[in-house]
């Protein structure tokens, strides 16, 4: 049984997404130049996942409900360290990648660009990515009382009944460290839960470009 929020109620909330840009070729070139693969990018963009905003060109990260409906959209600018959740958004809907409906293991992560960081990193390994699912969180925060599963894990797991196995791959940090500990704690009853923090820098982002730059280093 899955661990259940209290919350009060409220009138649904209503997603305001910003005028997109026909196309989303700085937010490409943004991507890449962090060591995504670009076709890990397009396939994001193709399901509706991934938009450029027309006037300040930031990416434009969305998440959807289970009927496909646009619900949490965050900002991340591709020039500066500006990022904020859209108005409007909906925590439990936070943006994941669900190839597989009948998907055994769940991928957790605190951010969209680690999630794509260690999905561009199983595919140059050629593993069978889509075979699992993967999810952000939007964030984690750091509480010295017993946490609560993560909203947006919480409502996954209510609507992918087939889940075993969590795959925490929180970042290299106090906060996530803490965070993976008691999330753990929270579902270790109900499902295998694996603690997978990248190997290293602060969270897979990193990994991923210190993979890239030992690749270009010449050998001695």
């Amino acid at each position: 049984v899955v661990q259940k929020f209290t919350v009060k109620e409220r009138e649904p909330k209503t997603l305001e997404l910003p005028k997109l840009h026909p196309d989303i070729q700085r937010v490409k070139m943004y991507l890449t130049g962090r060591g995504i693969d670009e076709r890990v990018i397009d396939y994001c963009h193709k399901e509706g996942l991934l938009f450029e905003d027309d006037e300040y060109h930031n990416c434009v990260f969305v998440g959807k409900d289970e009927e496909g409906i646009p619900r949490y959209g965050a900002l991340r600018s591709t020039t500066t360290d500006f990022k904020r959740d859209l108005d409007g958004s909906d925590k439990r809907y936070s943006f994941k990648i669900c190839p597989n409906e009948c998907a055994e293991i769940l991928h957790v992560f605190e951010a969209v660009i680690d999630l794509m960081s260690y999905i561009t990193l199983a595919a140059k390994a050629r593993s069978e990515w889509y075979k699992d699912d993967y999810l952000s969180l939007g964030g984690v925060y750091a509480t010295d009382k017993k946490q609560d599963i993560p909203l947006a894990l919480n409502s996954y797991l209510e609507s992918h009944p087939h889940t075993k196995t969590v795959r925490l791959h929180l970042d290299n940090d106090e906060i996530g460290r803490k965070a993976a500990e008691q999330i753990k704690e929270a579902l270790q009853d109900n499902y295998t839960v694996c603690n997978e923090p990248p190997k290293s820098g602060k969270d897979y982002n990193d990994y991923l470009q210190n993979q890239i730059r030992k690749r270009k280093e010449p050998e001695r």
